[in-house]
């Protein structure tokens, strides 16, 4: 016990004269490092926080955190520090950096006031009006070639351009264009003017004078709405009006501005002339060329195969080689190009038809061919029928021998009433023929005990 009286004694001891010691070895620190007087600056790095609000105050006060400033005076400021440098600045313009930031924050990017629509994107499409650039052009059910036509315009036509789809343009269906609907999806009124979709969604596919297919969806209904009928049309489908929002396409190129936002278009495939000319004194030049864009255009409103280009490309060589303008002479060579292609077409065109009436000819000489054959056939079959089993007039059989019921009932004699074959037959009725003279074809067997032979009577013919 007095051990561990002694020894508790001791501890207390060390205890109380320990704080001293720790105290005494801190005075002694900033002499050995001069370069931690910095922390001379406590008491104003100190007051300038005070200004401030929460736990920004009391930061500076603890111990570690009085050192940190000191130790790195770059951390605080953000900058590389120098010595000497006051610490204390640096909390004083963090608290100036806020509200300040707000200001630069609401200023638009690389943009100017002035170039930006609330609202509205970059580069975001409207409709405009326009008309049609070429002479003559397919519009389509949908913004490609796989889609297909359901109508042609001219040159001149105005139409309003809805949409844009890559290099095609949505137009609001044209004159001609029309929408195909299911009659089990309507309720048509007692009129037959109007209708109104019955079904939860209905599809409406894009129908047209030209259009020789119906599979292109150009809008879906909902139930309960209204649509125009304009008609009957194949099986169970009904013509009506386009519905709004509906659609058909052309090519962007196609299409000449007139009225709206412009746009951007490529060079259309076969450029058209497109200048302004005044009625009074009008060059020769241009309305020669003027002619020959009309003529053009009534000579593709004919078939195929009865169009003739070679006219109109040597009227369009002719103006290229003869005029002194640069814009005439680069028309009339696209037009040369143009209808190059176009006869290049029609003669595969020809080609192809030809081929199809060498079919028919090649199988309706097939077909004549195949019946002569089966007329000659039946008239060597005919002309070589087998001989005659036996030749001889027809008689009723009574008895041989003296022998009563014969397995056959009739037989052939010749002209001295001698007996030259038994006959009998299921196909041919002998009792017609009794007394006449007939020859027979047939099968014969020997009956050995008559010592006479019996034909089986397949064909009997007259004999004159």
């Amino acid at each position: 016990m007095q051990r561990i009286y002694w020894t508790t004694a001791c501890l207390l001891l060390a205890a109380a004269f320990l704080p001293a010691a720790v105290l005494a070895e801190s005075a002694d620190t900033p002499k050995k490092a001069p370069a931690s007087k910095a922390p001379a600056a406590k008491a104003p790095a100190h007051k300038t926080p005070a200004k401030a609000t929460g736990d920004a105050t009391k930061a500076p006060a603890t111990g570690d955190a009085a050192k940190a400033p000191a130790a790195t005076p770059s951390a605080l400021t953000g900058k590389a520090g120098t010595p000497g440098m006051p610490v204390e600045k640096a909390p004083a313009k963090t608290f100036d950096t806020p509200a300040k930031a707000p200001a630069k924050a609401t200023e638009p990017a690389g943009k100017s006031p002035d170039t930006a629509t609330p609202g509205e994107e970059a580069g975001a499409f409207k409709p405009y009006t326009g008309t049609i650039s070429v002479d003559i052009v397919n519009v389509r059910s949908g913004p490609g070639f796989y889609y297909y036509p359901v109508t042609t315009v001219q040159q001149g036509t105005p139409v309003s351009v809805e949409q844009r789809v890559n290099e095609w343009v949505g137009l609001k269906p044209v004159e001609g264009t029309f929408g195909l609907m299911k009659k089990a999806d309507l309720e048509i009124a007692a009129d037959n003017a109007s209708a109104t979709v019955s079904a939860a969604t209905a599809r409406v596919y894009a129908g047209g004078q030209g259009a020789k297919r119906n599979w292109c969806v150009m809008k879906t209904l909902q139930k309960g709405d209204k649509v125009k009928v304009l008609g009957e049309a194949e099986g169970d489908l009904v013509k009506i009006a386009p519905p709004e929002g509906a659609c058909v396409y052309v090519l962007a190129s196609y299409v000449a501005q007139t009225k709206g936002p412009a746009v951007s278009t490529k060079e259309p495939k076969y450029p058209i002339l497109d200048i302004d000319v005044k009625p009074e004194g009008a060059d020769p030049q241009v309305e020669e060329f003027k002619a020959a864009e009309a003529a053009l255009v009534e000579e593709l409103k004919k078939p195929v195969a009865e169009r003739n280009y070679k006219p109109l490309y040597d009227r369009y060589k002719a103006i290229a080689e003869q005029t002194t303008k640069p814009y005439l002479k680069r028309n009339g060579a696209a037009r040369m190009q143009y209808l190059q292609r176009l006869i290049q077409l029609q003669e595969d065109y020809l080609k192809v038809l030809k081929l199809g009436d060498d079919l028919n000819k090649n199988l309706s000489d097939m077909a004549l061919k195949h019946a002569s054959d089966v007329d000659e056939t039946e008239i060597k079959r005919a002309s070589t029928k087998p001989p005659f089993l036996a030749t001889g007039v027809v008689e009723p059989l009574l008895s041989i021998e003296g022998v009563e019921n014969p397995i056959a009932r009739y037989k052939l004699v010749d002209a001295k009433g001698k007996p030259v074959v038994l006959v009998k037959s299921s196909t041919v009725k002998l009792d017609d023929y009794v007394g006449k003279a007939v020859g027979v074809r047939g099968t014969k067997a020997f009956v050995k005990e008559w010592n006479i032979n019996l034909v089986t009577v397949d064909e009997l013919e007259l004999l004159e």
